[in-house]
């Protein structure tokens, strides 16, 4: 058996050559029209040939801001020495004939649009089909494949719209009113962070934010951004988890004694623990809406698969990606284009689908060679556009030993202070706050005091 039994080629190919007939001749009635699909229609979207190049033709003459009618399209068709292979001045001037107006033209270039896609898909499934059947191809390139693949011509159904002023004036004054209906009923506004200093600057995790969480191995990032993760699911908020350097089992081993204040050594050891703090923790957090995800070669596409999911299920909240430079990438040419690839994408997705994403990076060691301790945004490891995608990138730090490399003493709560610095915030303020964590870093809490600017962020810490 081979795999064209699984084509029916007797079956005719999705088209509609009367509505691109119709469509061709309304955009040489009422030259005005072109813009109104020309963010829906691409010349490949027409099934025939002849009507690829007459669109084509018909979108060059708006391009140089032309007028468009049966004369100038003949005249640029017989330019560019097409104007036979598209049947001449008289198939044109038919095309005109058959319509009266451009009435419902949108209409007519949607359903060219859903024939071209329909065709896509056959062209489509018919290449994935032969790429499951060659064995020297891996069956998960043929899946990368098939994502990318269906995720451009998922792509290609989004229609953008222009707006009025007016019209996103009255847009921002109604979501506005939202946020005080909700404030007023204690509803969050945006995803809480869980500190509240952080919430005065960032105001919370708001859909479509793209944030880099940044720090030096062992720094405690993976604890913090699991803090974020309770906080939100406390309130309900769905958490997808994508762990590309711990087990499920090690994610929620932490979550727990995140809940306690038990050594961790201990608790993995099997040495017996507080048993009452144990219950107390997991009777807090079994019932969290929180997925983990520990597949450890997560791709970007297989990241969107389950998105996508989550959006048509209604379960889509905050994502958590760990981290960045575990994650594998299109643009393999050289690691900073495959990262920057991987932001560029999230940044889409998360539009899109109007979520927030926390993405934890590594730093560089060129952030240990500079006698500074402020950091700075090319720090970020590979960063390629890492910067410019990200709308929030947040360093954390903590002082881990004393002028002499000597381990400081964590049971004394002063040498357990954690700076979290807002170094990028493209729509607010900046600012570094100071919390605290626990003896172990499983945990994190406020103090009153708050580091109002980065010069006493800076003081502070060449104190010790």
């Amino acid at each position: 058996m081979t795999n064209d039994n699984f084509i029916d080629y007797s079956k005719i190919s999705p088209q509609a050559l009367d509505v691109e007939e119709t469509l061709l001749g309304a955009l040489m009635l009422e030259s005005d029209c072109f813009y109104e699909v020309s963010n829906i229609l691409k010349s490949e979207m027409f099934y025939k040939d002849s009507h690829q190049k007459i669109y084509n033709a018909i979108y060059e003459l708006s391009d140089d801001f032309k007028p468009i009618d049966v004369l100038t399209v003949t005249e640029h068709l017989r330019k560019l020495d097409q104007l036979d292979q598209v049947g001449g001045v008289f198939y044109i001037t038919n095309l005109i004939s058959k319509i009266s107006s451009a009435a419902n033209i949108e209409e007519y270039a949607l359903i060219i649009n859903q024939k071209y896609l329909a065709r896509e898909g056959i062209r489509i499934s018919s290449e994935i089909n032969g790429k499951c059947y060659d064995d020297s191809i891996d069956i998960s390139d043929v899946l990368d494949y098939a994502y990318q693949c269906f995720d451009k011509i998922n792509d290609s159904t989004l229609h953008g719209r222009t707006r009025t002023f007016a019209e996103n004036i009255q847009n921002s004054l109604d979501k506005y009113e939202k946020r005080v209906v909700d404030k007023e009923k204690g509803l969050q506004a945006y995803i809480t962070t869980g500190i509240g200093k952080l919430n005065k600057i960032l105001i919370g995790w708001k859909p479509g934010d793209l944030t880099i969480l940044a720090a030096r191995p062992s720094v405690g990032k993976t604890a913090l951004v699991l803090n974020f993760a309770k906080s939100a699911a406390n309130y309900n908020v769905p958490i997808d988890i994508f762990s590309l350097e711990m087990i499920s089992q090690q994610i929620t081993d932490r979550m727990i004694l995140g809940e306690t204040n038990i050594n961790p050594t201990m608790y993995q050891s099997g040495y017996k623990v507080d048993w009452n703090q144990l219950e107390k923790a997991t009777a807090k957090i079994q019932t969290y809406p929180i997925s983990i995800n520990d597949e450890m070669d997560i791709s970007i596409n297989y990241i969107r698969s389950i998105v996508r999911k989550k959006y048509k299920q209604k379960k889509l909240g905050l994502v958590i990606i760990d981290y960045l430079q575990l994650m594998e990438g299109i643009d393999k040419s050289n690691k900073n284009n495959e990262v920057g690839s991987i932001t560029r994408n999230l940044k889409k997705l998360c539009v899109k689908y109007e979520f927030p994403i926390i993405v934890l990076s590594q730093l560089s060691r060129e952030y240990e060679k500079r006698g500074s301790k402020k950091h700075k945004l090319s720090d970020l490891r590979d960063s390629g556009n890492i910067e410019q995608d990200a709308d929030n990138v947040i360093f954390l730090t903590r002082e881990r030993y004393d002028n002499e490399d000597n381990e400081l003493d964590y049971t004394n709560e002063e040498n357990r202070k954690v700076f979290i610095d807002v170094a990028k915030h493209r729509n607010g303020a900046l600012g570094v706050i100071q919390i605290y964590c626990n003896e172990y870093v499983n945990n994190f809490y406020e103090k009153t005091d708050h580091i109002e600017s980065i010069n006493d962020y800076i003081e502070r810490k060449s104190k010790f």
